[in-house]
């Protein structure tokens, strides 16, 4: 599969994978998280995106706090008033750390360290002074100015220190290393797995491989699991975290249908990509021990983000149909003077992980109307010529 082939594949996935979301632990069950089991049983490899998010949020309340807390004593704010003065600091710090962005990074570099958020670190930092010398003001500090200043650096670097132990932590954490499966055999495969034994900080532990026609050269020291065919289930019974595609004789459609089975499943797929050897500095590739990756994150989404999804399919539809009303219902009093029958059509139709859903749409054909072998113009109704013409030339490129 060619280079071109690999980036459309990942664009048309991306395009036709849906939002499936996983619930993250809440509050403080990120620091008492188990070690995961064998194969088979539940793991917390996949949840270990949002366990790092609260305890980096763990770490940047205690930056908060200390920020606040030097800020209090440069400054000279009464004792009395120094602890609205921290408080404020603790609450504000993490808030701005969320709008800045420093709590979305999904990819291998944001679980390894911290370097790529310097910027947006320092950013949030210069904007916290601005807030925190307000808050001094209104304490009654004797020195706002001195408490904004200095709380640039302060907060800069308690948050980094804080960032960083939650990051330990994290690697620490066993539970939270995701199982990953190779897709491919070969020298590149070995590569793979190489990389990934050589590099424990990413988290990533190699359980087999999976390959239709297995190359013996350069093998892994690995299982091999099954054919492209047996995913889903290997996926399943081997409790799989994350698929690494390297190289392999699959077909184009093939590694399709595997990277959409990941993506319906949860699972974060990386694609090892062809001609590596010469694009290691491309900056927007996450890498391995110097092996450059393209990586399709799993589709996510918080319980709050859910129900905000939700919500607001119910509500932009409800105000749709409200909107078009009039005009469908001109379309109903049509339909219902041009021929008899049923103002809307009714049809069971397979949907997402083949459910059957019901579809309703406006009839657009005569009832009973006809040969399946009839030419589809002789069974139209009038108004249904014109709806059918018009959805076809909306259609055209």
């Amino acid at each position: 599969m060619s280079e071109q082939q690999t980036t459309s594949t990942i664009g048309r996935v991306m395009e036709d994978a849906g939002t499936i979301s996983r619930v993250p632990p809440s509050g403080f069950e990120a620091l008492q998280v188990l070690e995961a089991g064998h194969a088979g049983e539940p793991s917390r490899g996949a949840e270990r995106w949002a366990v790092l998010r609260r305890l980096l949020a763990l770490g940047d309340v205690f930056a908060g706090l200390g920020a606040g807390t030097f800020a209090a004593l440069v400054a000279g704010v009464p004792a009395a008033n120094a602890v609205v003065l921290v408080a404020c600091a603790a609450l504000l710090w993490p808030a701005l750390a969320f709008a800045c962005g420093l709590y979305s990074g999904e990819d291998l570099r944001s679980w390894v360290s911290g370097i790529s958020e310097t910027p947006r670190l320092l950013t949030a930092s210069l904007v916290f002074s601005w807030p925190l010398f307000g808050f001094a003001m209104a304490v009654g500090a004797t020195h706002p100015a001195t408490a904004g200043l200095l709380s640039v650096p302060a907060v800069a670097a308690l948050s980094g220190l804080g960032r960083a132990g939650a990051r330990w932590l994290a690697h620490r954490t066993k539970s939270l290393r995701q199982r990953t499966l190779i897709v491919g055999s070969g020298v590149v495969a070995g590569q793979v797995a190489h990389k990934l034994a050589s590099s424990s900080h990413y988290g990533l532990i190699p359980i087999g491989i999976v390959d239709d026609d297995v190359h013996e050269l350069g093998m892994p020291e690995l299982s091999h699991l099954g054919r492209l065919d047996d995913l889903v289930d290997i996926l399943r019974e081997q409790a799989v975290d994350r698929v690494i595609i390297a190289f392999s004789r699959a077909t184009h459609e093939q590694l399709l249908e595997s990277i959409r089975a990941c993506r319906d499943r949860r699972i974060a797929v990386d694609i090892v990509p062809r001609l590596f050897e010469f694009i290691g500095g491309a900056g927007a590739l996450d890498q391995i021990g110097g092996l450059p990756l393209l990586s399709i994150g799993a589709p996510q989404l918080t319980h709050t983000s859910r129900v905000a999804k939700r919500a607001l399919d119910i509500v932009g539809s409800g105000l749709a149909l409200i909107v078009l009303s009039p005009l469908f219902a001109l379309i109903a009093l049509a339909i219902m003077l041009e021929s008899p029958g049923p103002v809307l059509f009714r049809q069971r139709r397979a949907g997402r992980d083949r459910k059957t859903i019901r579809v309703f749409k406006f009839r657009s054909m005569y009832r009973d109307a006809v040969p399946k072998n009839s030419p589809c113009h002789a069974t139209l109704r009038g108004l249904g010529v014109v709806l059918r013409t018009q959805a076809r030339g909306a259609a055209a490129p």
